[in-house]
């Protein structure tokens, strides 16, 4: 989930309906073609339409968010919960994001299948919201027979219409296809690192391309980075596709290559514990 898909969530499922939801989702599907660094805060709500007296507004108007520290997520990108505790703004007071805030995001996953499902989940988000996806995530691992990358390269013209019929998930030929077409190169990659776990983690980022501090303004204005860039033009020579440098990026942060949970956020401090005594896998020799 990308920084700017993080920004539409709060906004298209707490705050916004009719035509002004309509204005936010064209300006996501605008942004994800555009793969651009330097669309920002500002710059969605304007490419929207929406005119505000500010995002900081927007969200602290919203009775279901959560008070933000300092009364502006400009400050801080923090919110506290109903129950005390301060974390990322992102995830708002939404139960299912509360806990996928929680228990999932930023923690280093090594389980291939777990790294095949997000980045096809991923590729499924683009132009979407991701809390949408997540809502139908049980239902897209029944329909991908749990993202078993070897089963899923099998699937052929048959397997692609029962998907498109699927009503429990998001019905697209084009990223259905690309979810096949990726887990062939899984299959591969597989082949010649080990695992897809040795191969992502090999583009875990240097300290010198993270910033000193994550904050709000850090995470706003950057939905790529280096590594995040040299990953999607590597993935995109082996043939995979819907990887671009936004999507990849939103997969690392998912997936624990980077801790982007904002200083302050509750799970920040443990998570960077996580990664300290978390063991990298390596390809293999």
């Amino acid at each position: 989930m990308s920084s700017r898909a993080i920004l539409i969530d709060i906004v298209l499922n707490t705050l916004l309906t009719g035509f002004v939801r309509f204005r936010i989702e064209f300006a996501r599907a605008q942004v994800e073609k555009s793969e651009s660094r330097s669309i920002n805060c500002d710059s969605l709500l304007k490419l929207s339409g929406v005119v505000t007296d500010g995002f900081a507004k927007l969200v602290n108007d919203g009775k279901r968010v959560g008070d933000m520290q300092d009364d502006t997520p400009v400050k801080t990108g923090l919110i506290t919960g109903e129950d005390g505790e301060t974390r990322c703004f992102w995830p708002g007071t939404l139960p299912e994001y509360v806990h996928y805030h929680d228990h999932e995001w930023g923690r280093p996953v090594t389980d291939d299948t777990r790294l095949f499902e997000k980045i096809c989940l991923e590729g499924f988000q683009s132009g979407l919201s991701w809390l949408t996806i997540l809502r139908k995530r049980e239902n897209f691992r029944k329909a991908f027979d749990g993202f078993d990358y070897h089963r899923v390269a099998r699937y052929g013209e048959k397997d692609v219409e029962r998907l498109l019929a699927d009503a429990g998930i998001i019905r697209h030929r084009g990223k259905i296809n690309s979810a096949i077409n990726n887990a062939k190169y899984a299959i591969e990659l597989v082949k010649e690192t080990g695992s897809l776990a040795a191969y992502f983690w090999q583009f875990e980022p240097p300290a010198d391309e993270r910033p000193k501090v994550v904050d709000y303004p850090t995470l706003i204005a950057n939905p790529t980075s280096p590594t995040s860039i040299r990953l999607s033009k590597d993935l995109k020579k082996r043939g995979w596709s819907f990887v671009g440098p936004t999507t990849i990026y939103a997969h690392m942060q998912a997936m624990g290559l980077v801790n982007d949970h904002i200083e302050g956020c509750k799970c920040r401090v443990e998570i960077e514990k996580l990664r300290a005594r978390f063991k990298r896998p390596v390809p293999a020799s």
